[in-house]
C-alpha cells in the first residue's frame, strides 16, 4: 500500500508544483533556510566546545616555563623550529625565560574563521601557553571569520518560526557571552608573561613565519601591541672570526659586517706600518753595531747560531717561503668575500660564517648574541594607528591577490636585486 500511495501523491504533487512555481519557490526558500540555521548551530556548539577546551590548566607539553612567579620579570620566546628551541631551551635563564618551540608556519588567521583557528593545535597551544583566554565579540576580531555569528542572525532573521533557527541563536549567544564574560574585565589578565618574544631565522622564511605570528597576535588580541608586550629579537646574521685565541664578533647586518670590516682593515693597515717601522729602525742599528766574533761552533750555542743565521743557505728557503705565504694571504684578501658584504676584502687571518638558521647556533653563542638581557637586541613593537595597521594586514595576509600584486611592484622598484633574498 505504501508503495501506491508514494507513488500516486509524487505524481499528483509534481504536477500540481509544475504548475504553481510560486509555491514551489517558498518551499524551496524555507528548506534551505532550515538547512542554514542547522549548519550555524552546528558551528556555533563547535565553537562553545573548543574555547572551553582553551580554558584548561595543564600547559602544552613542548613548553619549557620559567620558574619567577614575578610576571613583569618573565618573557616568553616564540622560537621557530625544534632544533633552535632545543638550543634555546639549553641557553636560556630558566628563572626568567621560557621557550616555546614553534613546528612550521602556523596558520594564517586572516583567511580563517575562530572554529578553524581554534582547532588548530599550534595556535591552541599559544594560547594556553601565553595565557590569552577566549576572544569575545568586543575584541579585534578575524576580518575573514565569523560565519558563525553571520549563519545564526541570518538564521533568526529569515526562519525566525523555526526552531532550528531559534537553537542557532542561543548556542551562538552562548558563544559570545563566554567571549564576553572572559574579556569584559582586563584583556590581558590572564597573560603569563612580562613579553612576548618572536624568535626567527634571519631568512625570508622567518620572516613570514614572523609576520604570521604578527597577523595572529594582532587580530587575536589587539591589546598586547597597545600595551608594548610584543618584541621581536634580532640575531646575528654573520660570525666574523678573529683567529683562536680572540673572541668572535657578531654582525647584525650586511651594514655592520661591512663596518667591521673596515675596522679591521684600518686596524691591520695600522699595526703593519708600526711593525715595517720598528723593523727599518731594528736593521739600521743592527747595521751600526760590529758584528759578533765566531765561536768555535758549539752544538747549543745560541751566540753562535744567532750570528750564522744571515749566511745560512736556510735562510733563502725560509724567505721563499715567507713570499709564497704572503702570496697566499694577497689572493686570500683580493678573493671576493661572502655573498653581502658589499665587495669589501677579508682581511687575513679574518673569516665569515653566515648563519642560514638558529639552529646552527650553540647554545653559548644563541646567549650571547640573543637571549642575554645585556648583549641582545630587541625590537618593541607598539600601536600607533590600529586601522592602517589593521588594512596593511588585510593587504599583506588577506585572500585577495591584486592589491597585493600592486604592493609588490610599487615597493618592489626600490629595491635591487642584490638586495633581495631569493
Amino acid at each position: 500500500v505504501r508503495r501506491l500511495v508514494d507513488a500516486a501523491v509524487t505524481e499528483q504533487l509534481g504536477a500540481w508544483l509544475e504548475s504553481h512555481p510560486a509555491a514551489l519557490s517558498a518551499i524551496v526558500g524555507k528548506a534551505l533556510t532550515a538547512a542554514r540555521a542547522a549548519e550555524a548551530a552546528r558551528k556555533a556548539r563547535e565553537l562553545v566546545r573548543r574555547k572551553h577546551v582553551l580554558t584548561r590548566s595543564t600547559l602544552p607539553g613542548k613548553l619549557a616555563d620559567c620558574t619567577s612567579s614575578d610576571k613583569e620579570a618573565t618573557e616568553i620566546f616564540l622560537v621557530e623550529g625544534d632544533s633552535a628551541g632545543g638550543s634555546a631551551k639549553q641557553a636560556r635563564d630558566r628563572h626568567t625565560q621560557a621557550i616555546l618551540p614553534l613546528r612550521g608556519k602556523i596558520l594564517n588567521v586572516e583567511r580563517k574563521d575562530d572554529a578553524a583557528l581554534y582547532k588548530n593545535q599550534e595556535i591552541a597551544s599559544l594560547i594556553v601557553a601565553l595565557g590569552l583566554g577566549t576572544r569575545g565579540s568586543s575584541g579585534s576580531g578575524t576580518s575573514g571569520g565569523k560565519a558563525g555569528g553571520k549563519g545564526s542572525k541570518a538564521a533568526s532573521r529569515r526562519g525566525s518560526s523555526s526552531v532550528i533557527g531559534a537553537e542557532a541563536a542561543g548556542d551562538a549567544a552562548a558563544a559570545d557571552a563566554a567571549g564576553d564574560a572572559a574579556g569584559s574585565a582586563d584583556p590581558l589578565k590572564g597573560l603569563r608573561y612580562g613579553k612576548v618574544v618572536l624568535l626567527t631565522d634571519a631568512d625570508v622564511d622567518g620572516a613570514h613565519i614572523r609576520t604570521l605570528l604578527l597577523t595572529f597576535l594582532f587580530r587575536y588580541r589587539r591589546e598586547l601591541f597597545e600595551a608594548g608586550r610584543v618584541y621581536v629579537a634580532v640575531p646575528p646574521l654573520y660570525r666574523v672570526e678573529l683567529g683562536r685565541n680572540q673572541e668572535p664578533l657578531w654582525a647584525y647586518d650586511d651594514a655592520g659586517l661591512q663596518r667591521i670590516l673596515r675596522e679591521l682593515s684600518s686596524s691591520k693597515a695600522s699595526s703593519k706600518a708600526s711593525s715595517s717601522s720598528s723593523v727599518d729602525q731594528g736593521g739600521a742599528a743592527a747595521a751600526d753595531a760590529p758584528a759578533p766574533a765566531a765561536t768555535g761552533g758549539r752544538r747549543g750555542s745560541t751566540r753562535s747560531s744567532v750570528a750564522a743565521v744571515p749566511s745560512e743557505p736556510a735562510d733563502s728557503s725560509a724567505s721563499d717561503d715567507t713570499a709564497e705565504l704572503q702570496d697566499q694571504a694577497a689572493a686570500a684578501a683580493a678573493a671576493p668575500r661572502a655573498s653581502g658584504a658589499g665587495g669589501l676584502s677579508l682581511p687575513a687571518g679574518v673569516s665569515v660564517t653566515r648563519f642560514k638558521g638558529l639552529g646552527e647556533m650553540m647554545p653559548e653563542q644563541l646567549w650571547a648574541t640573543t637571549l642575554n638581557p645585556a648583549t641582545r637586541v630587541l625590537r618593541r613593537l607598539t600601536l600607533e594607528d590600529a586601522a592602517e595597521a589593521s588594512h596593511t594586514f588585510v593587504l599583506l595576509m588577506g585572500d585577495k591577490v591584486a592589491p597585493r600584486r600592486a604592493l609588490i611592484e610599487a615597493e618592489g622598484q626600490r629595491y635591487s636585486l642584490e638586495q633581495l633574498d631569493v
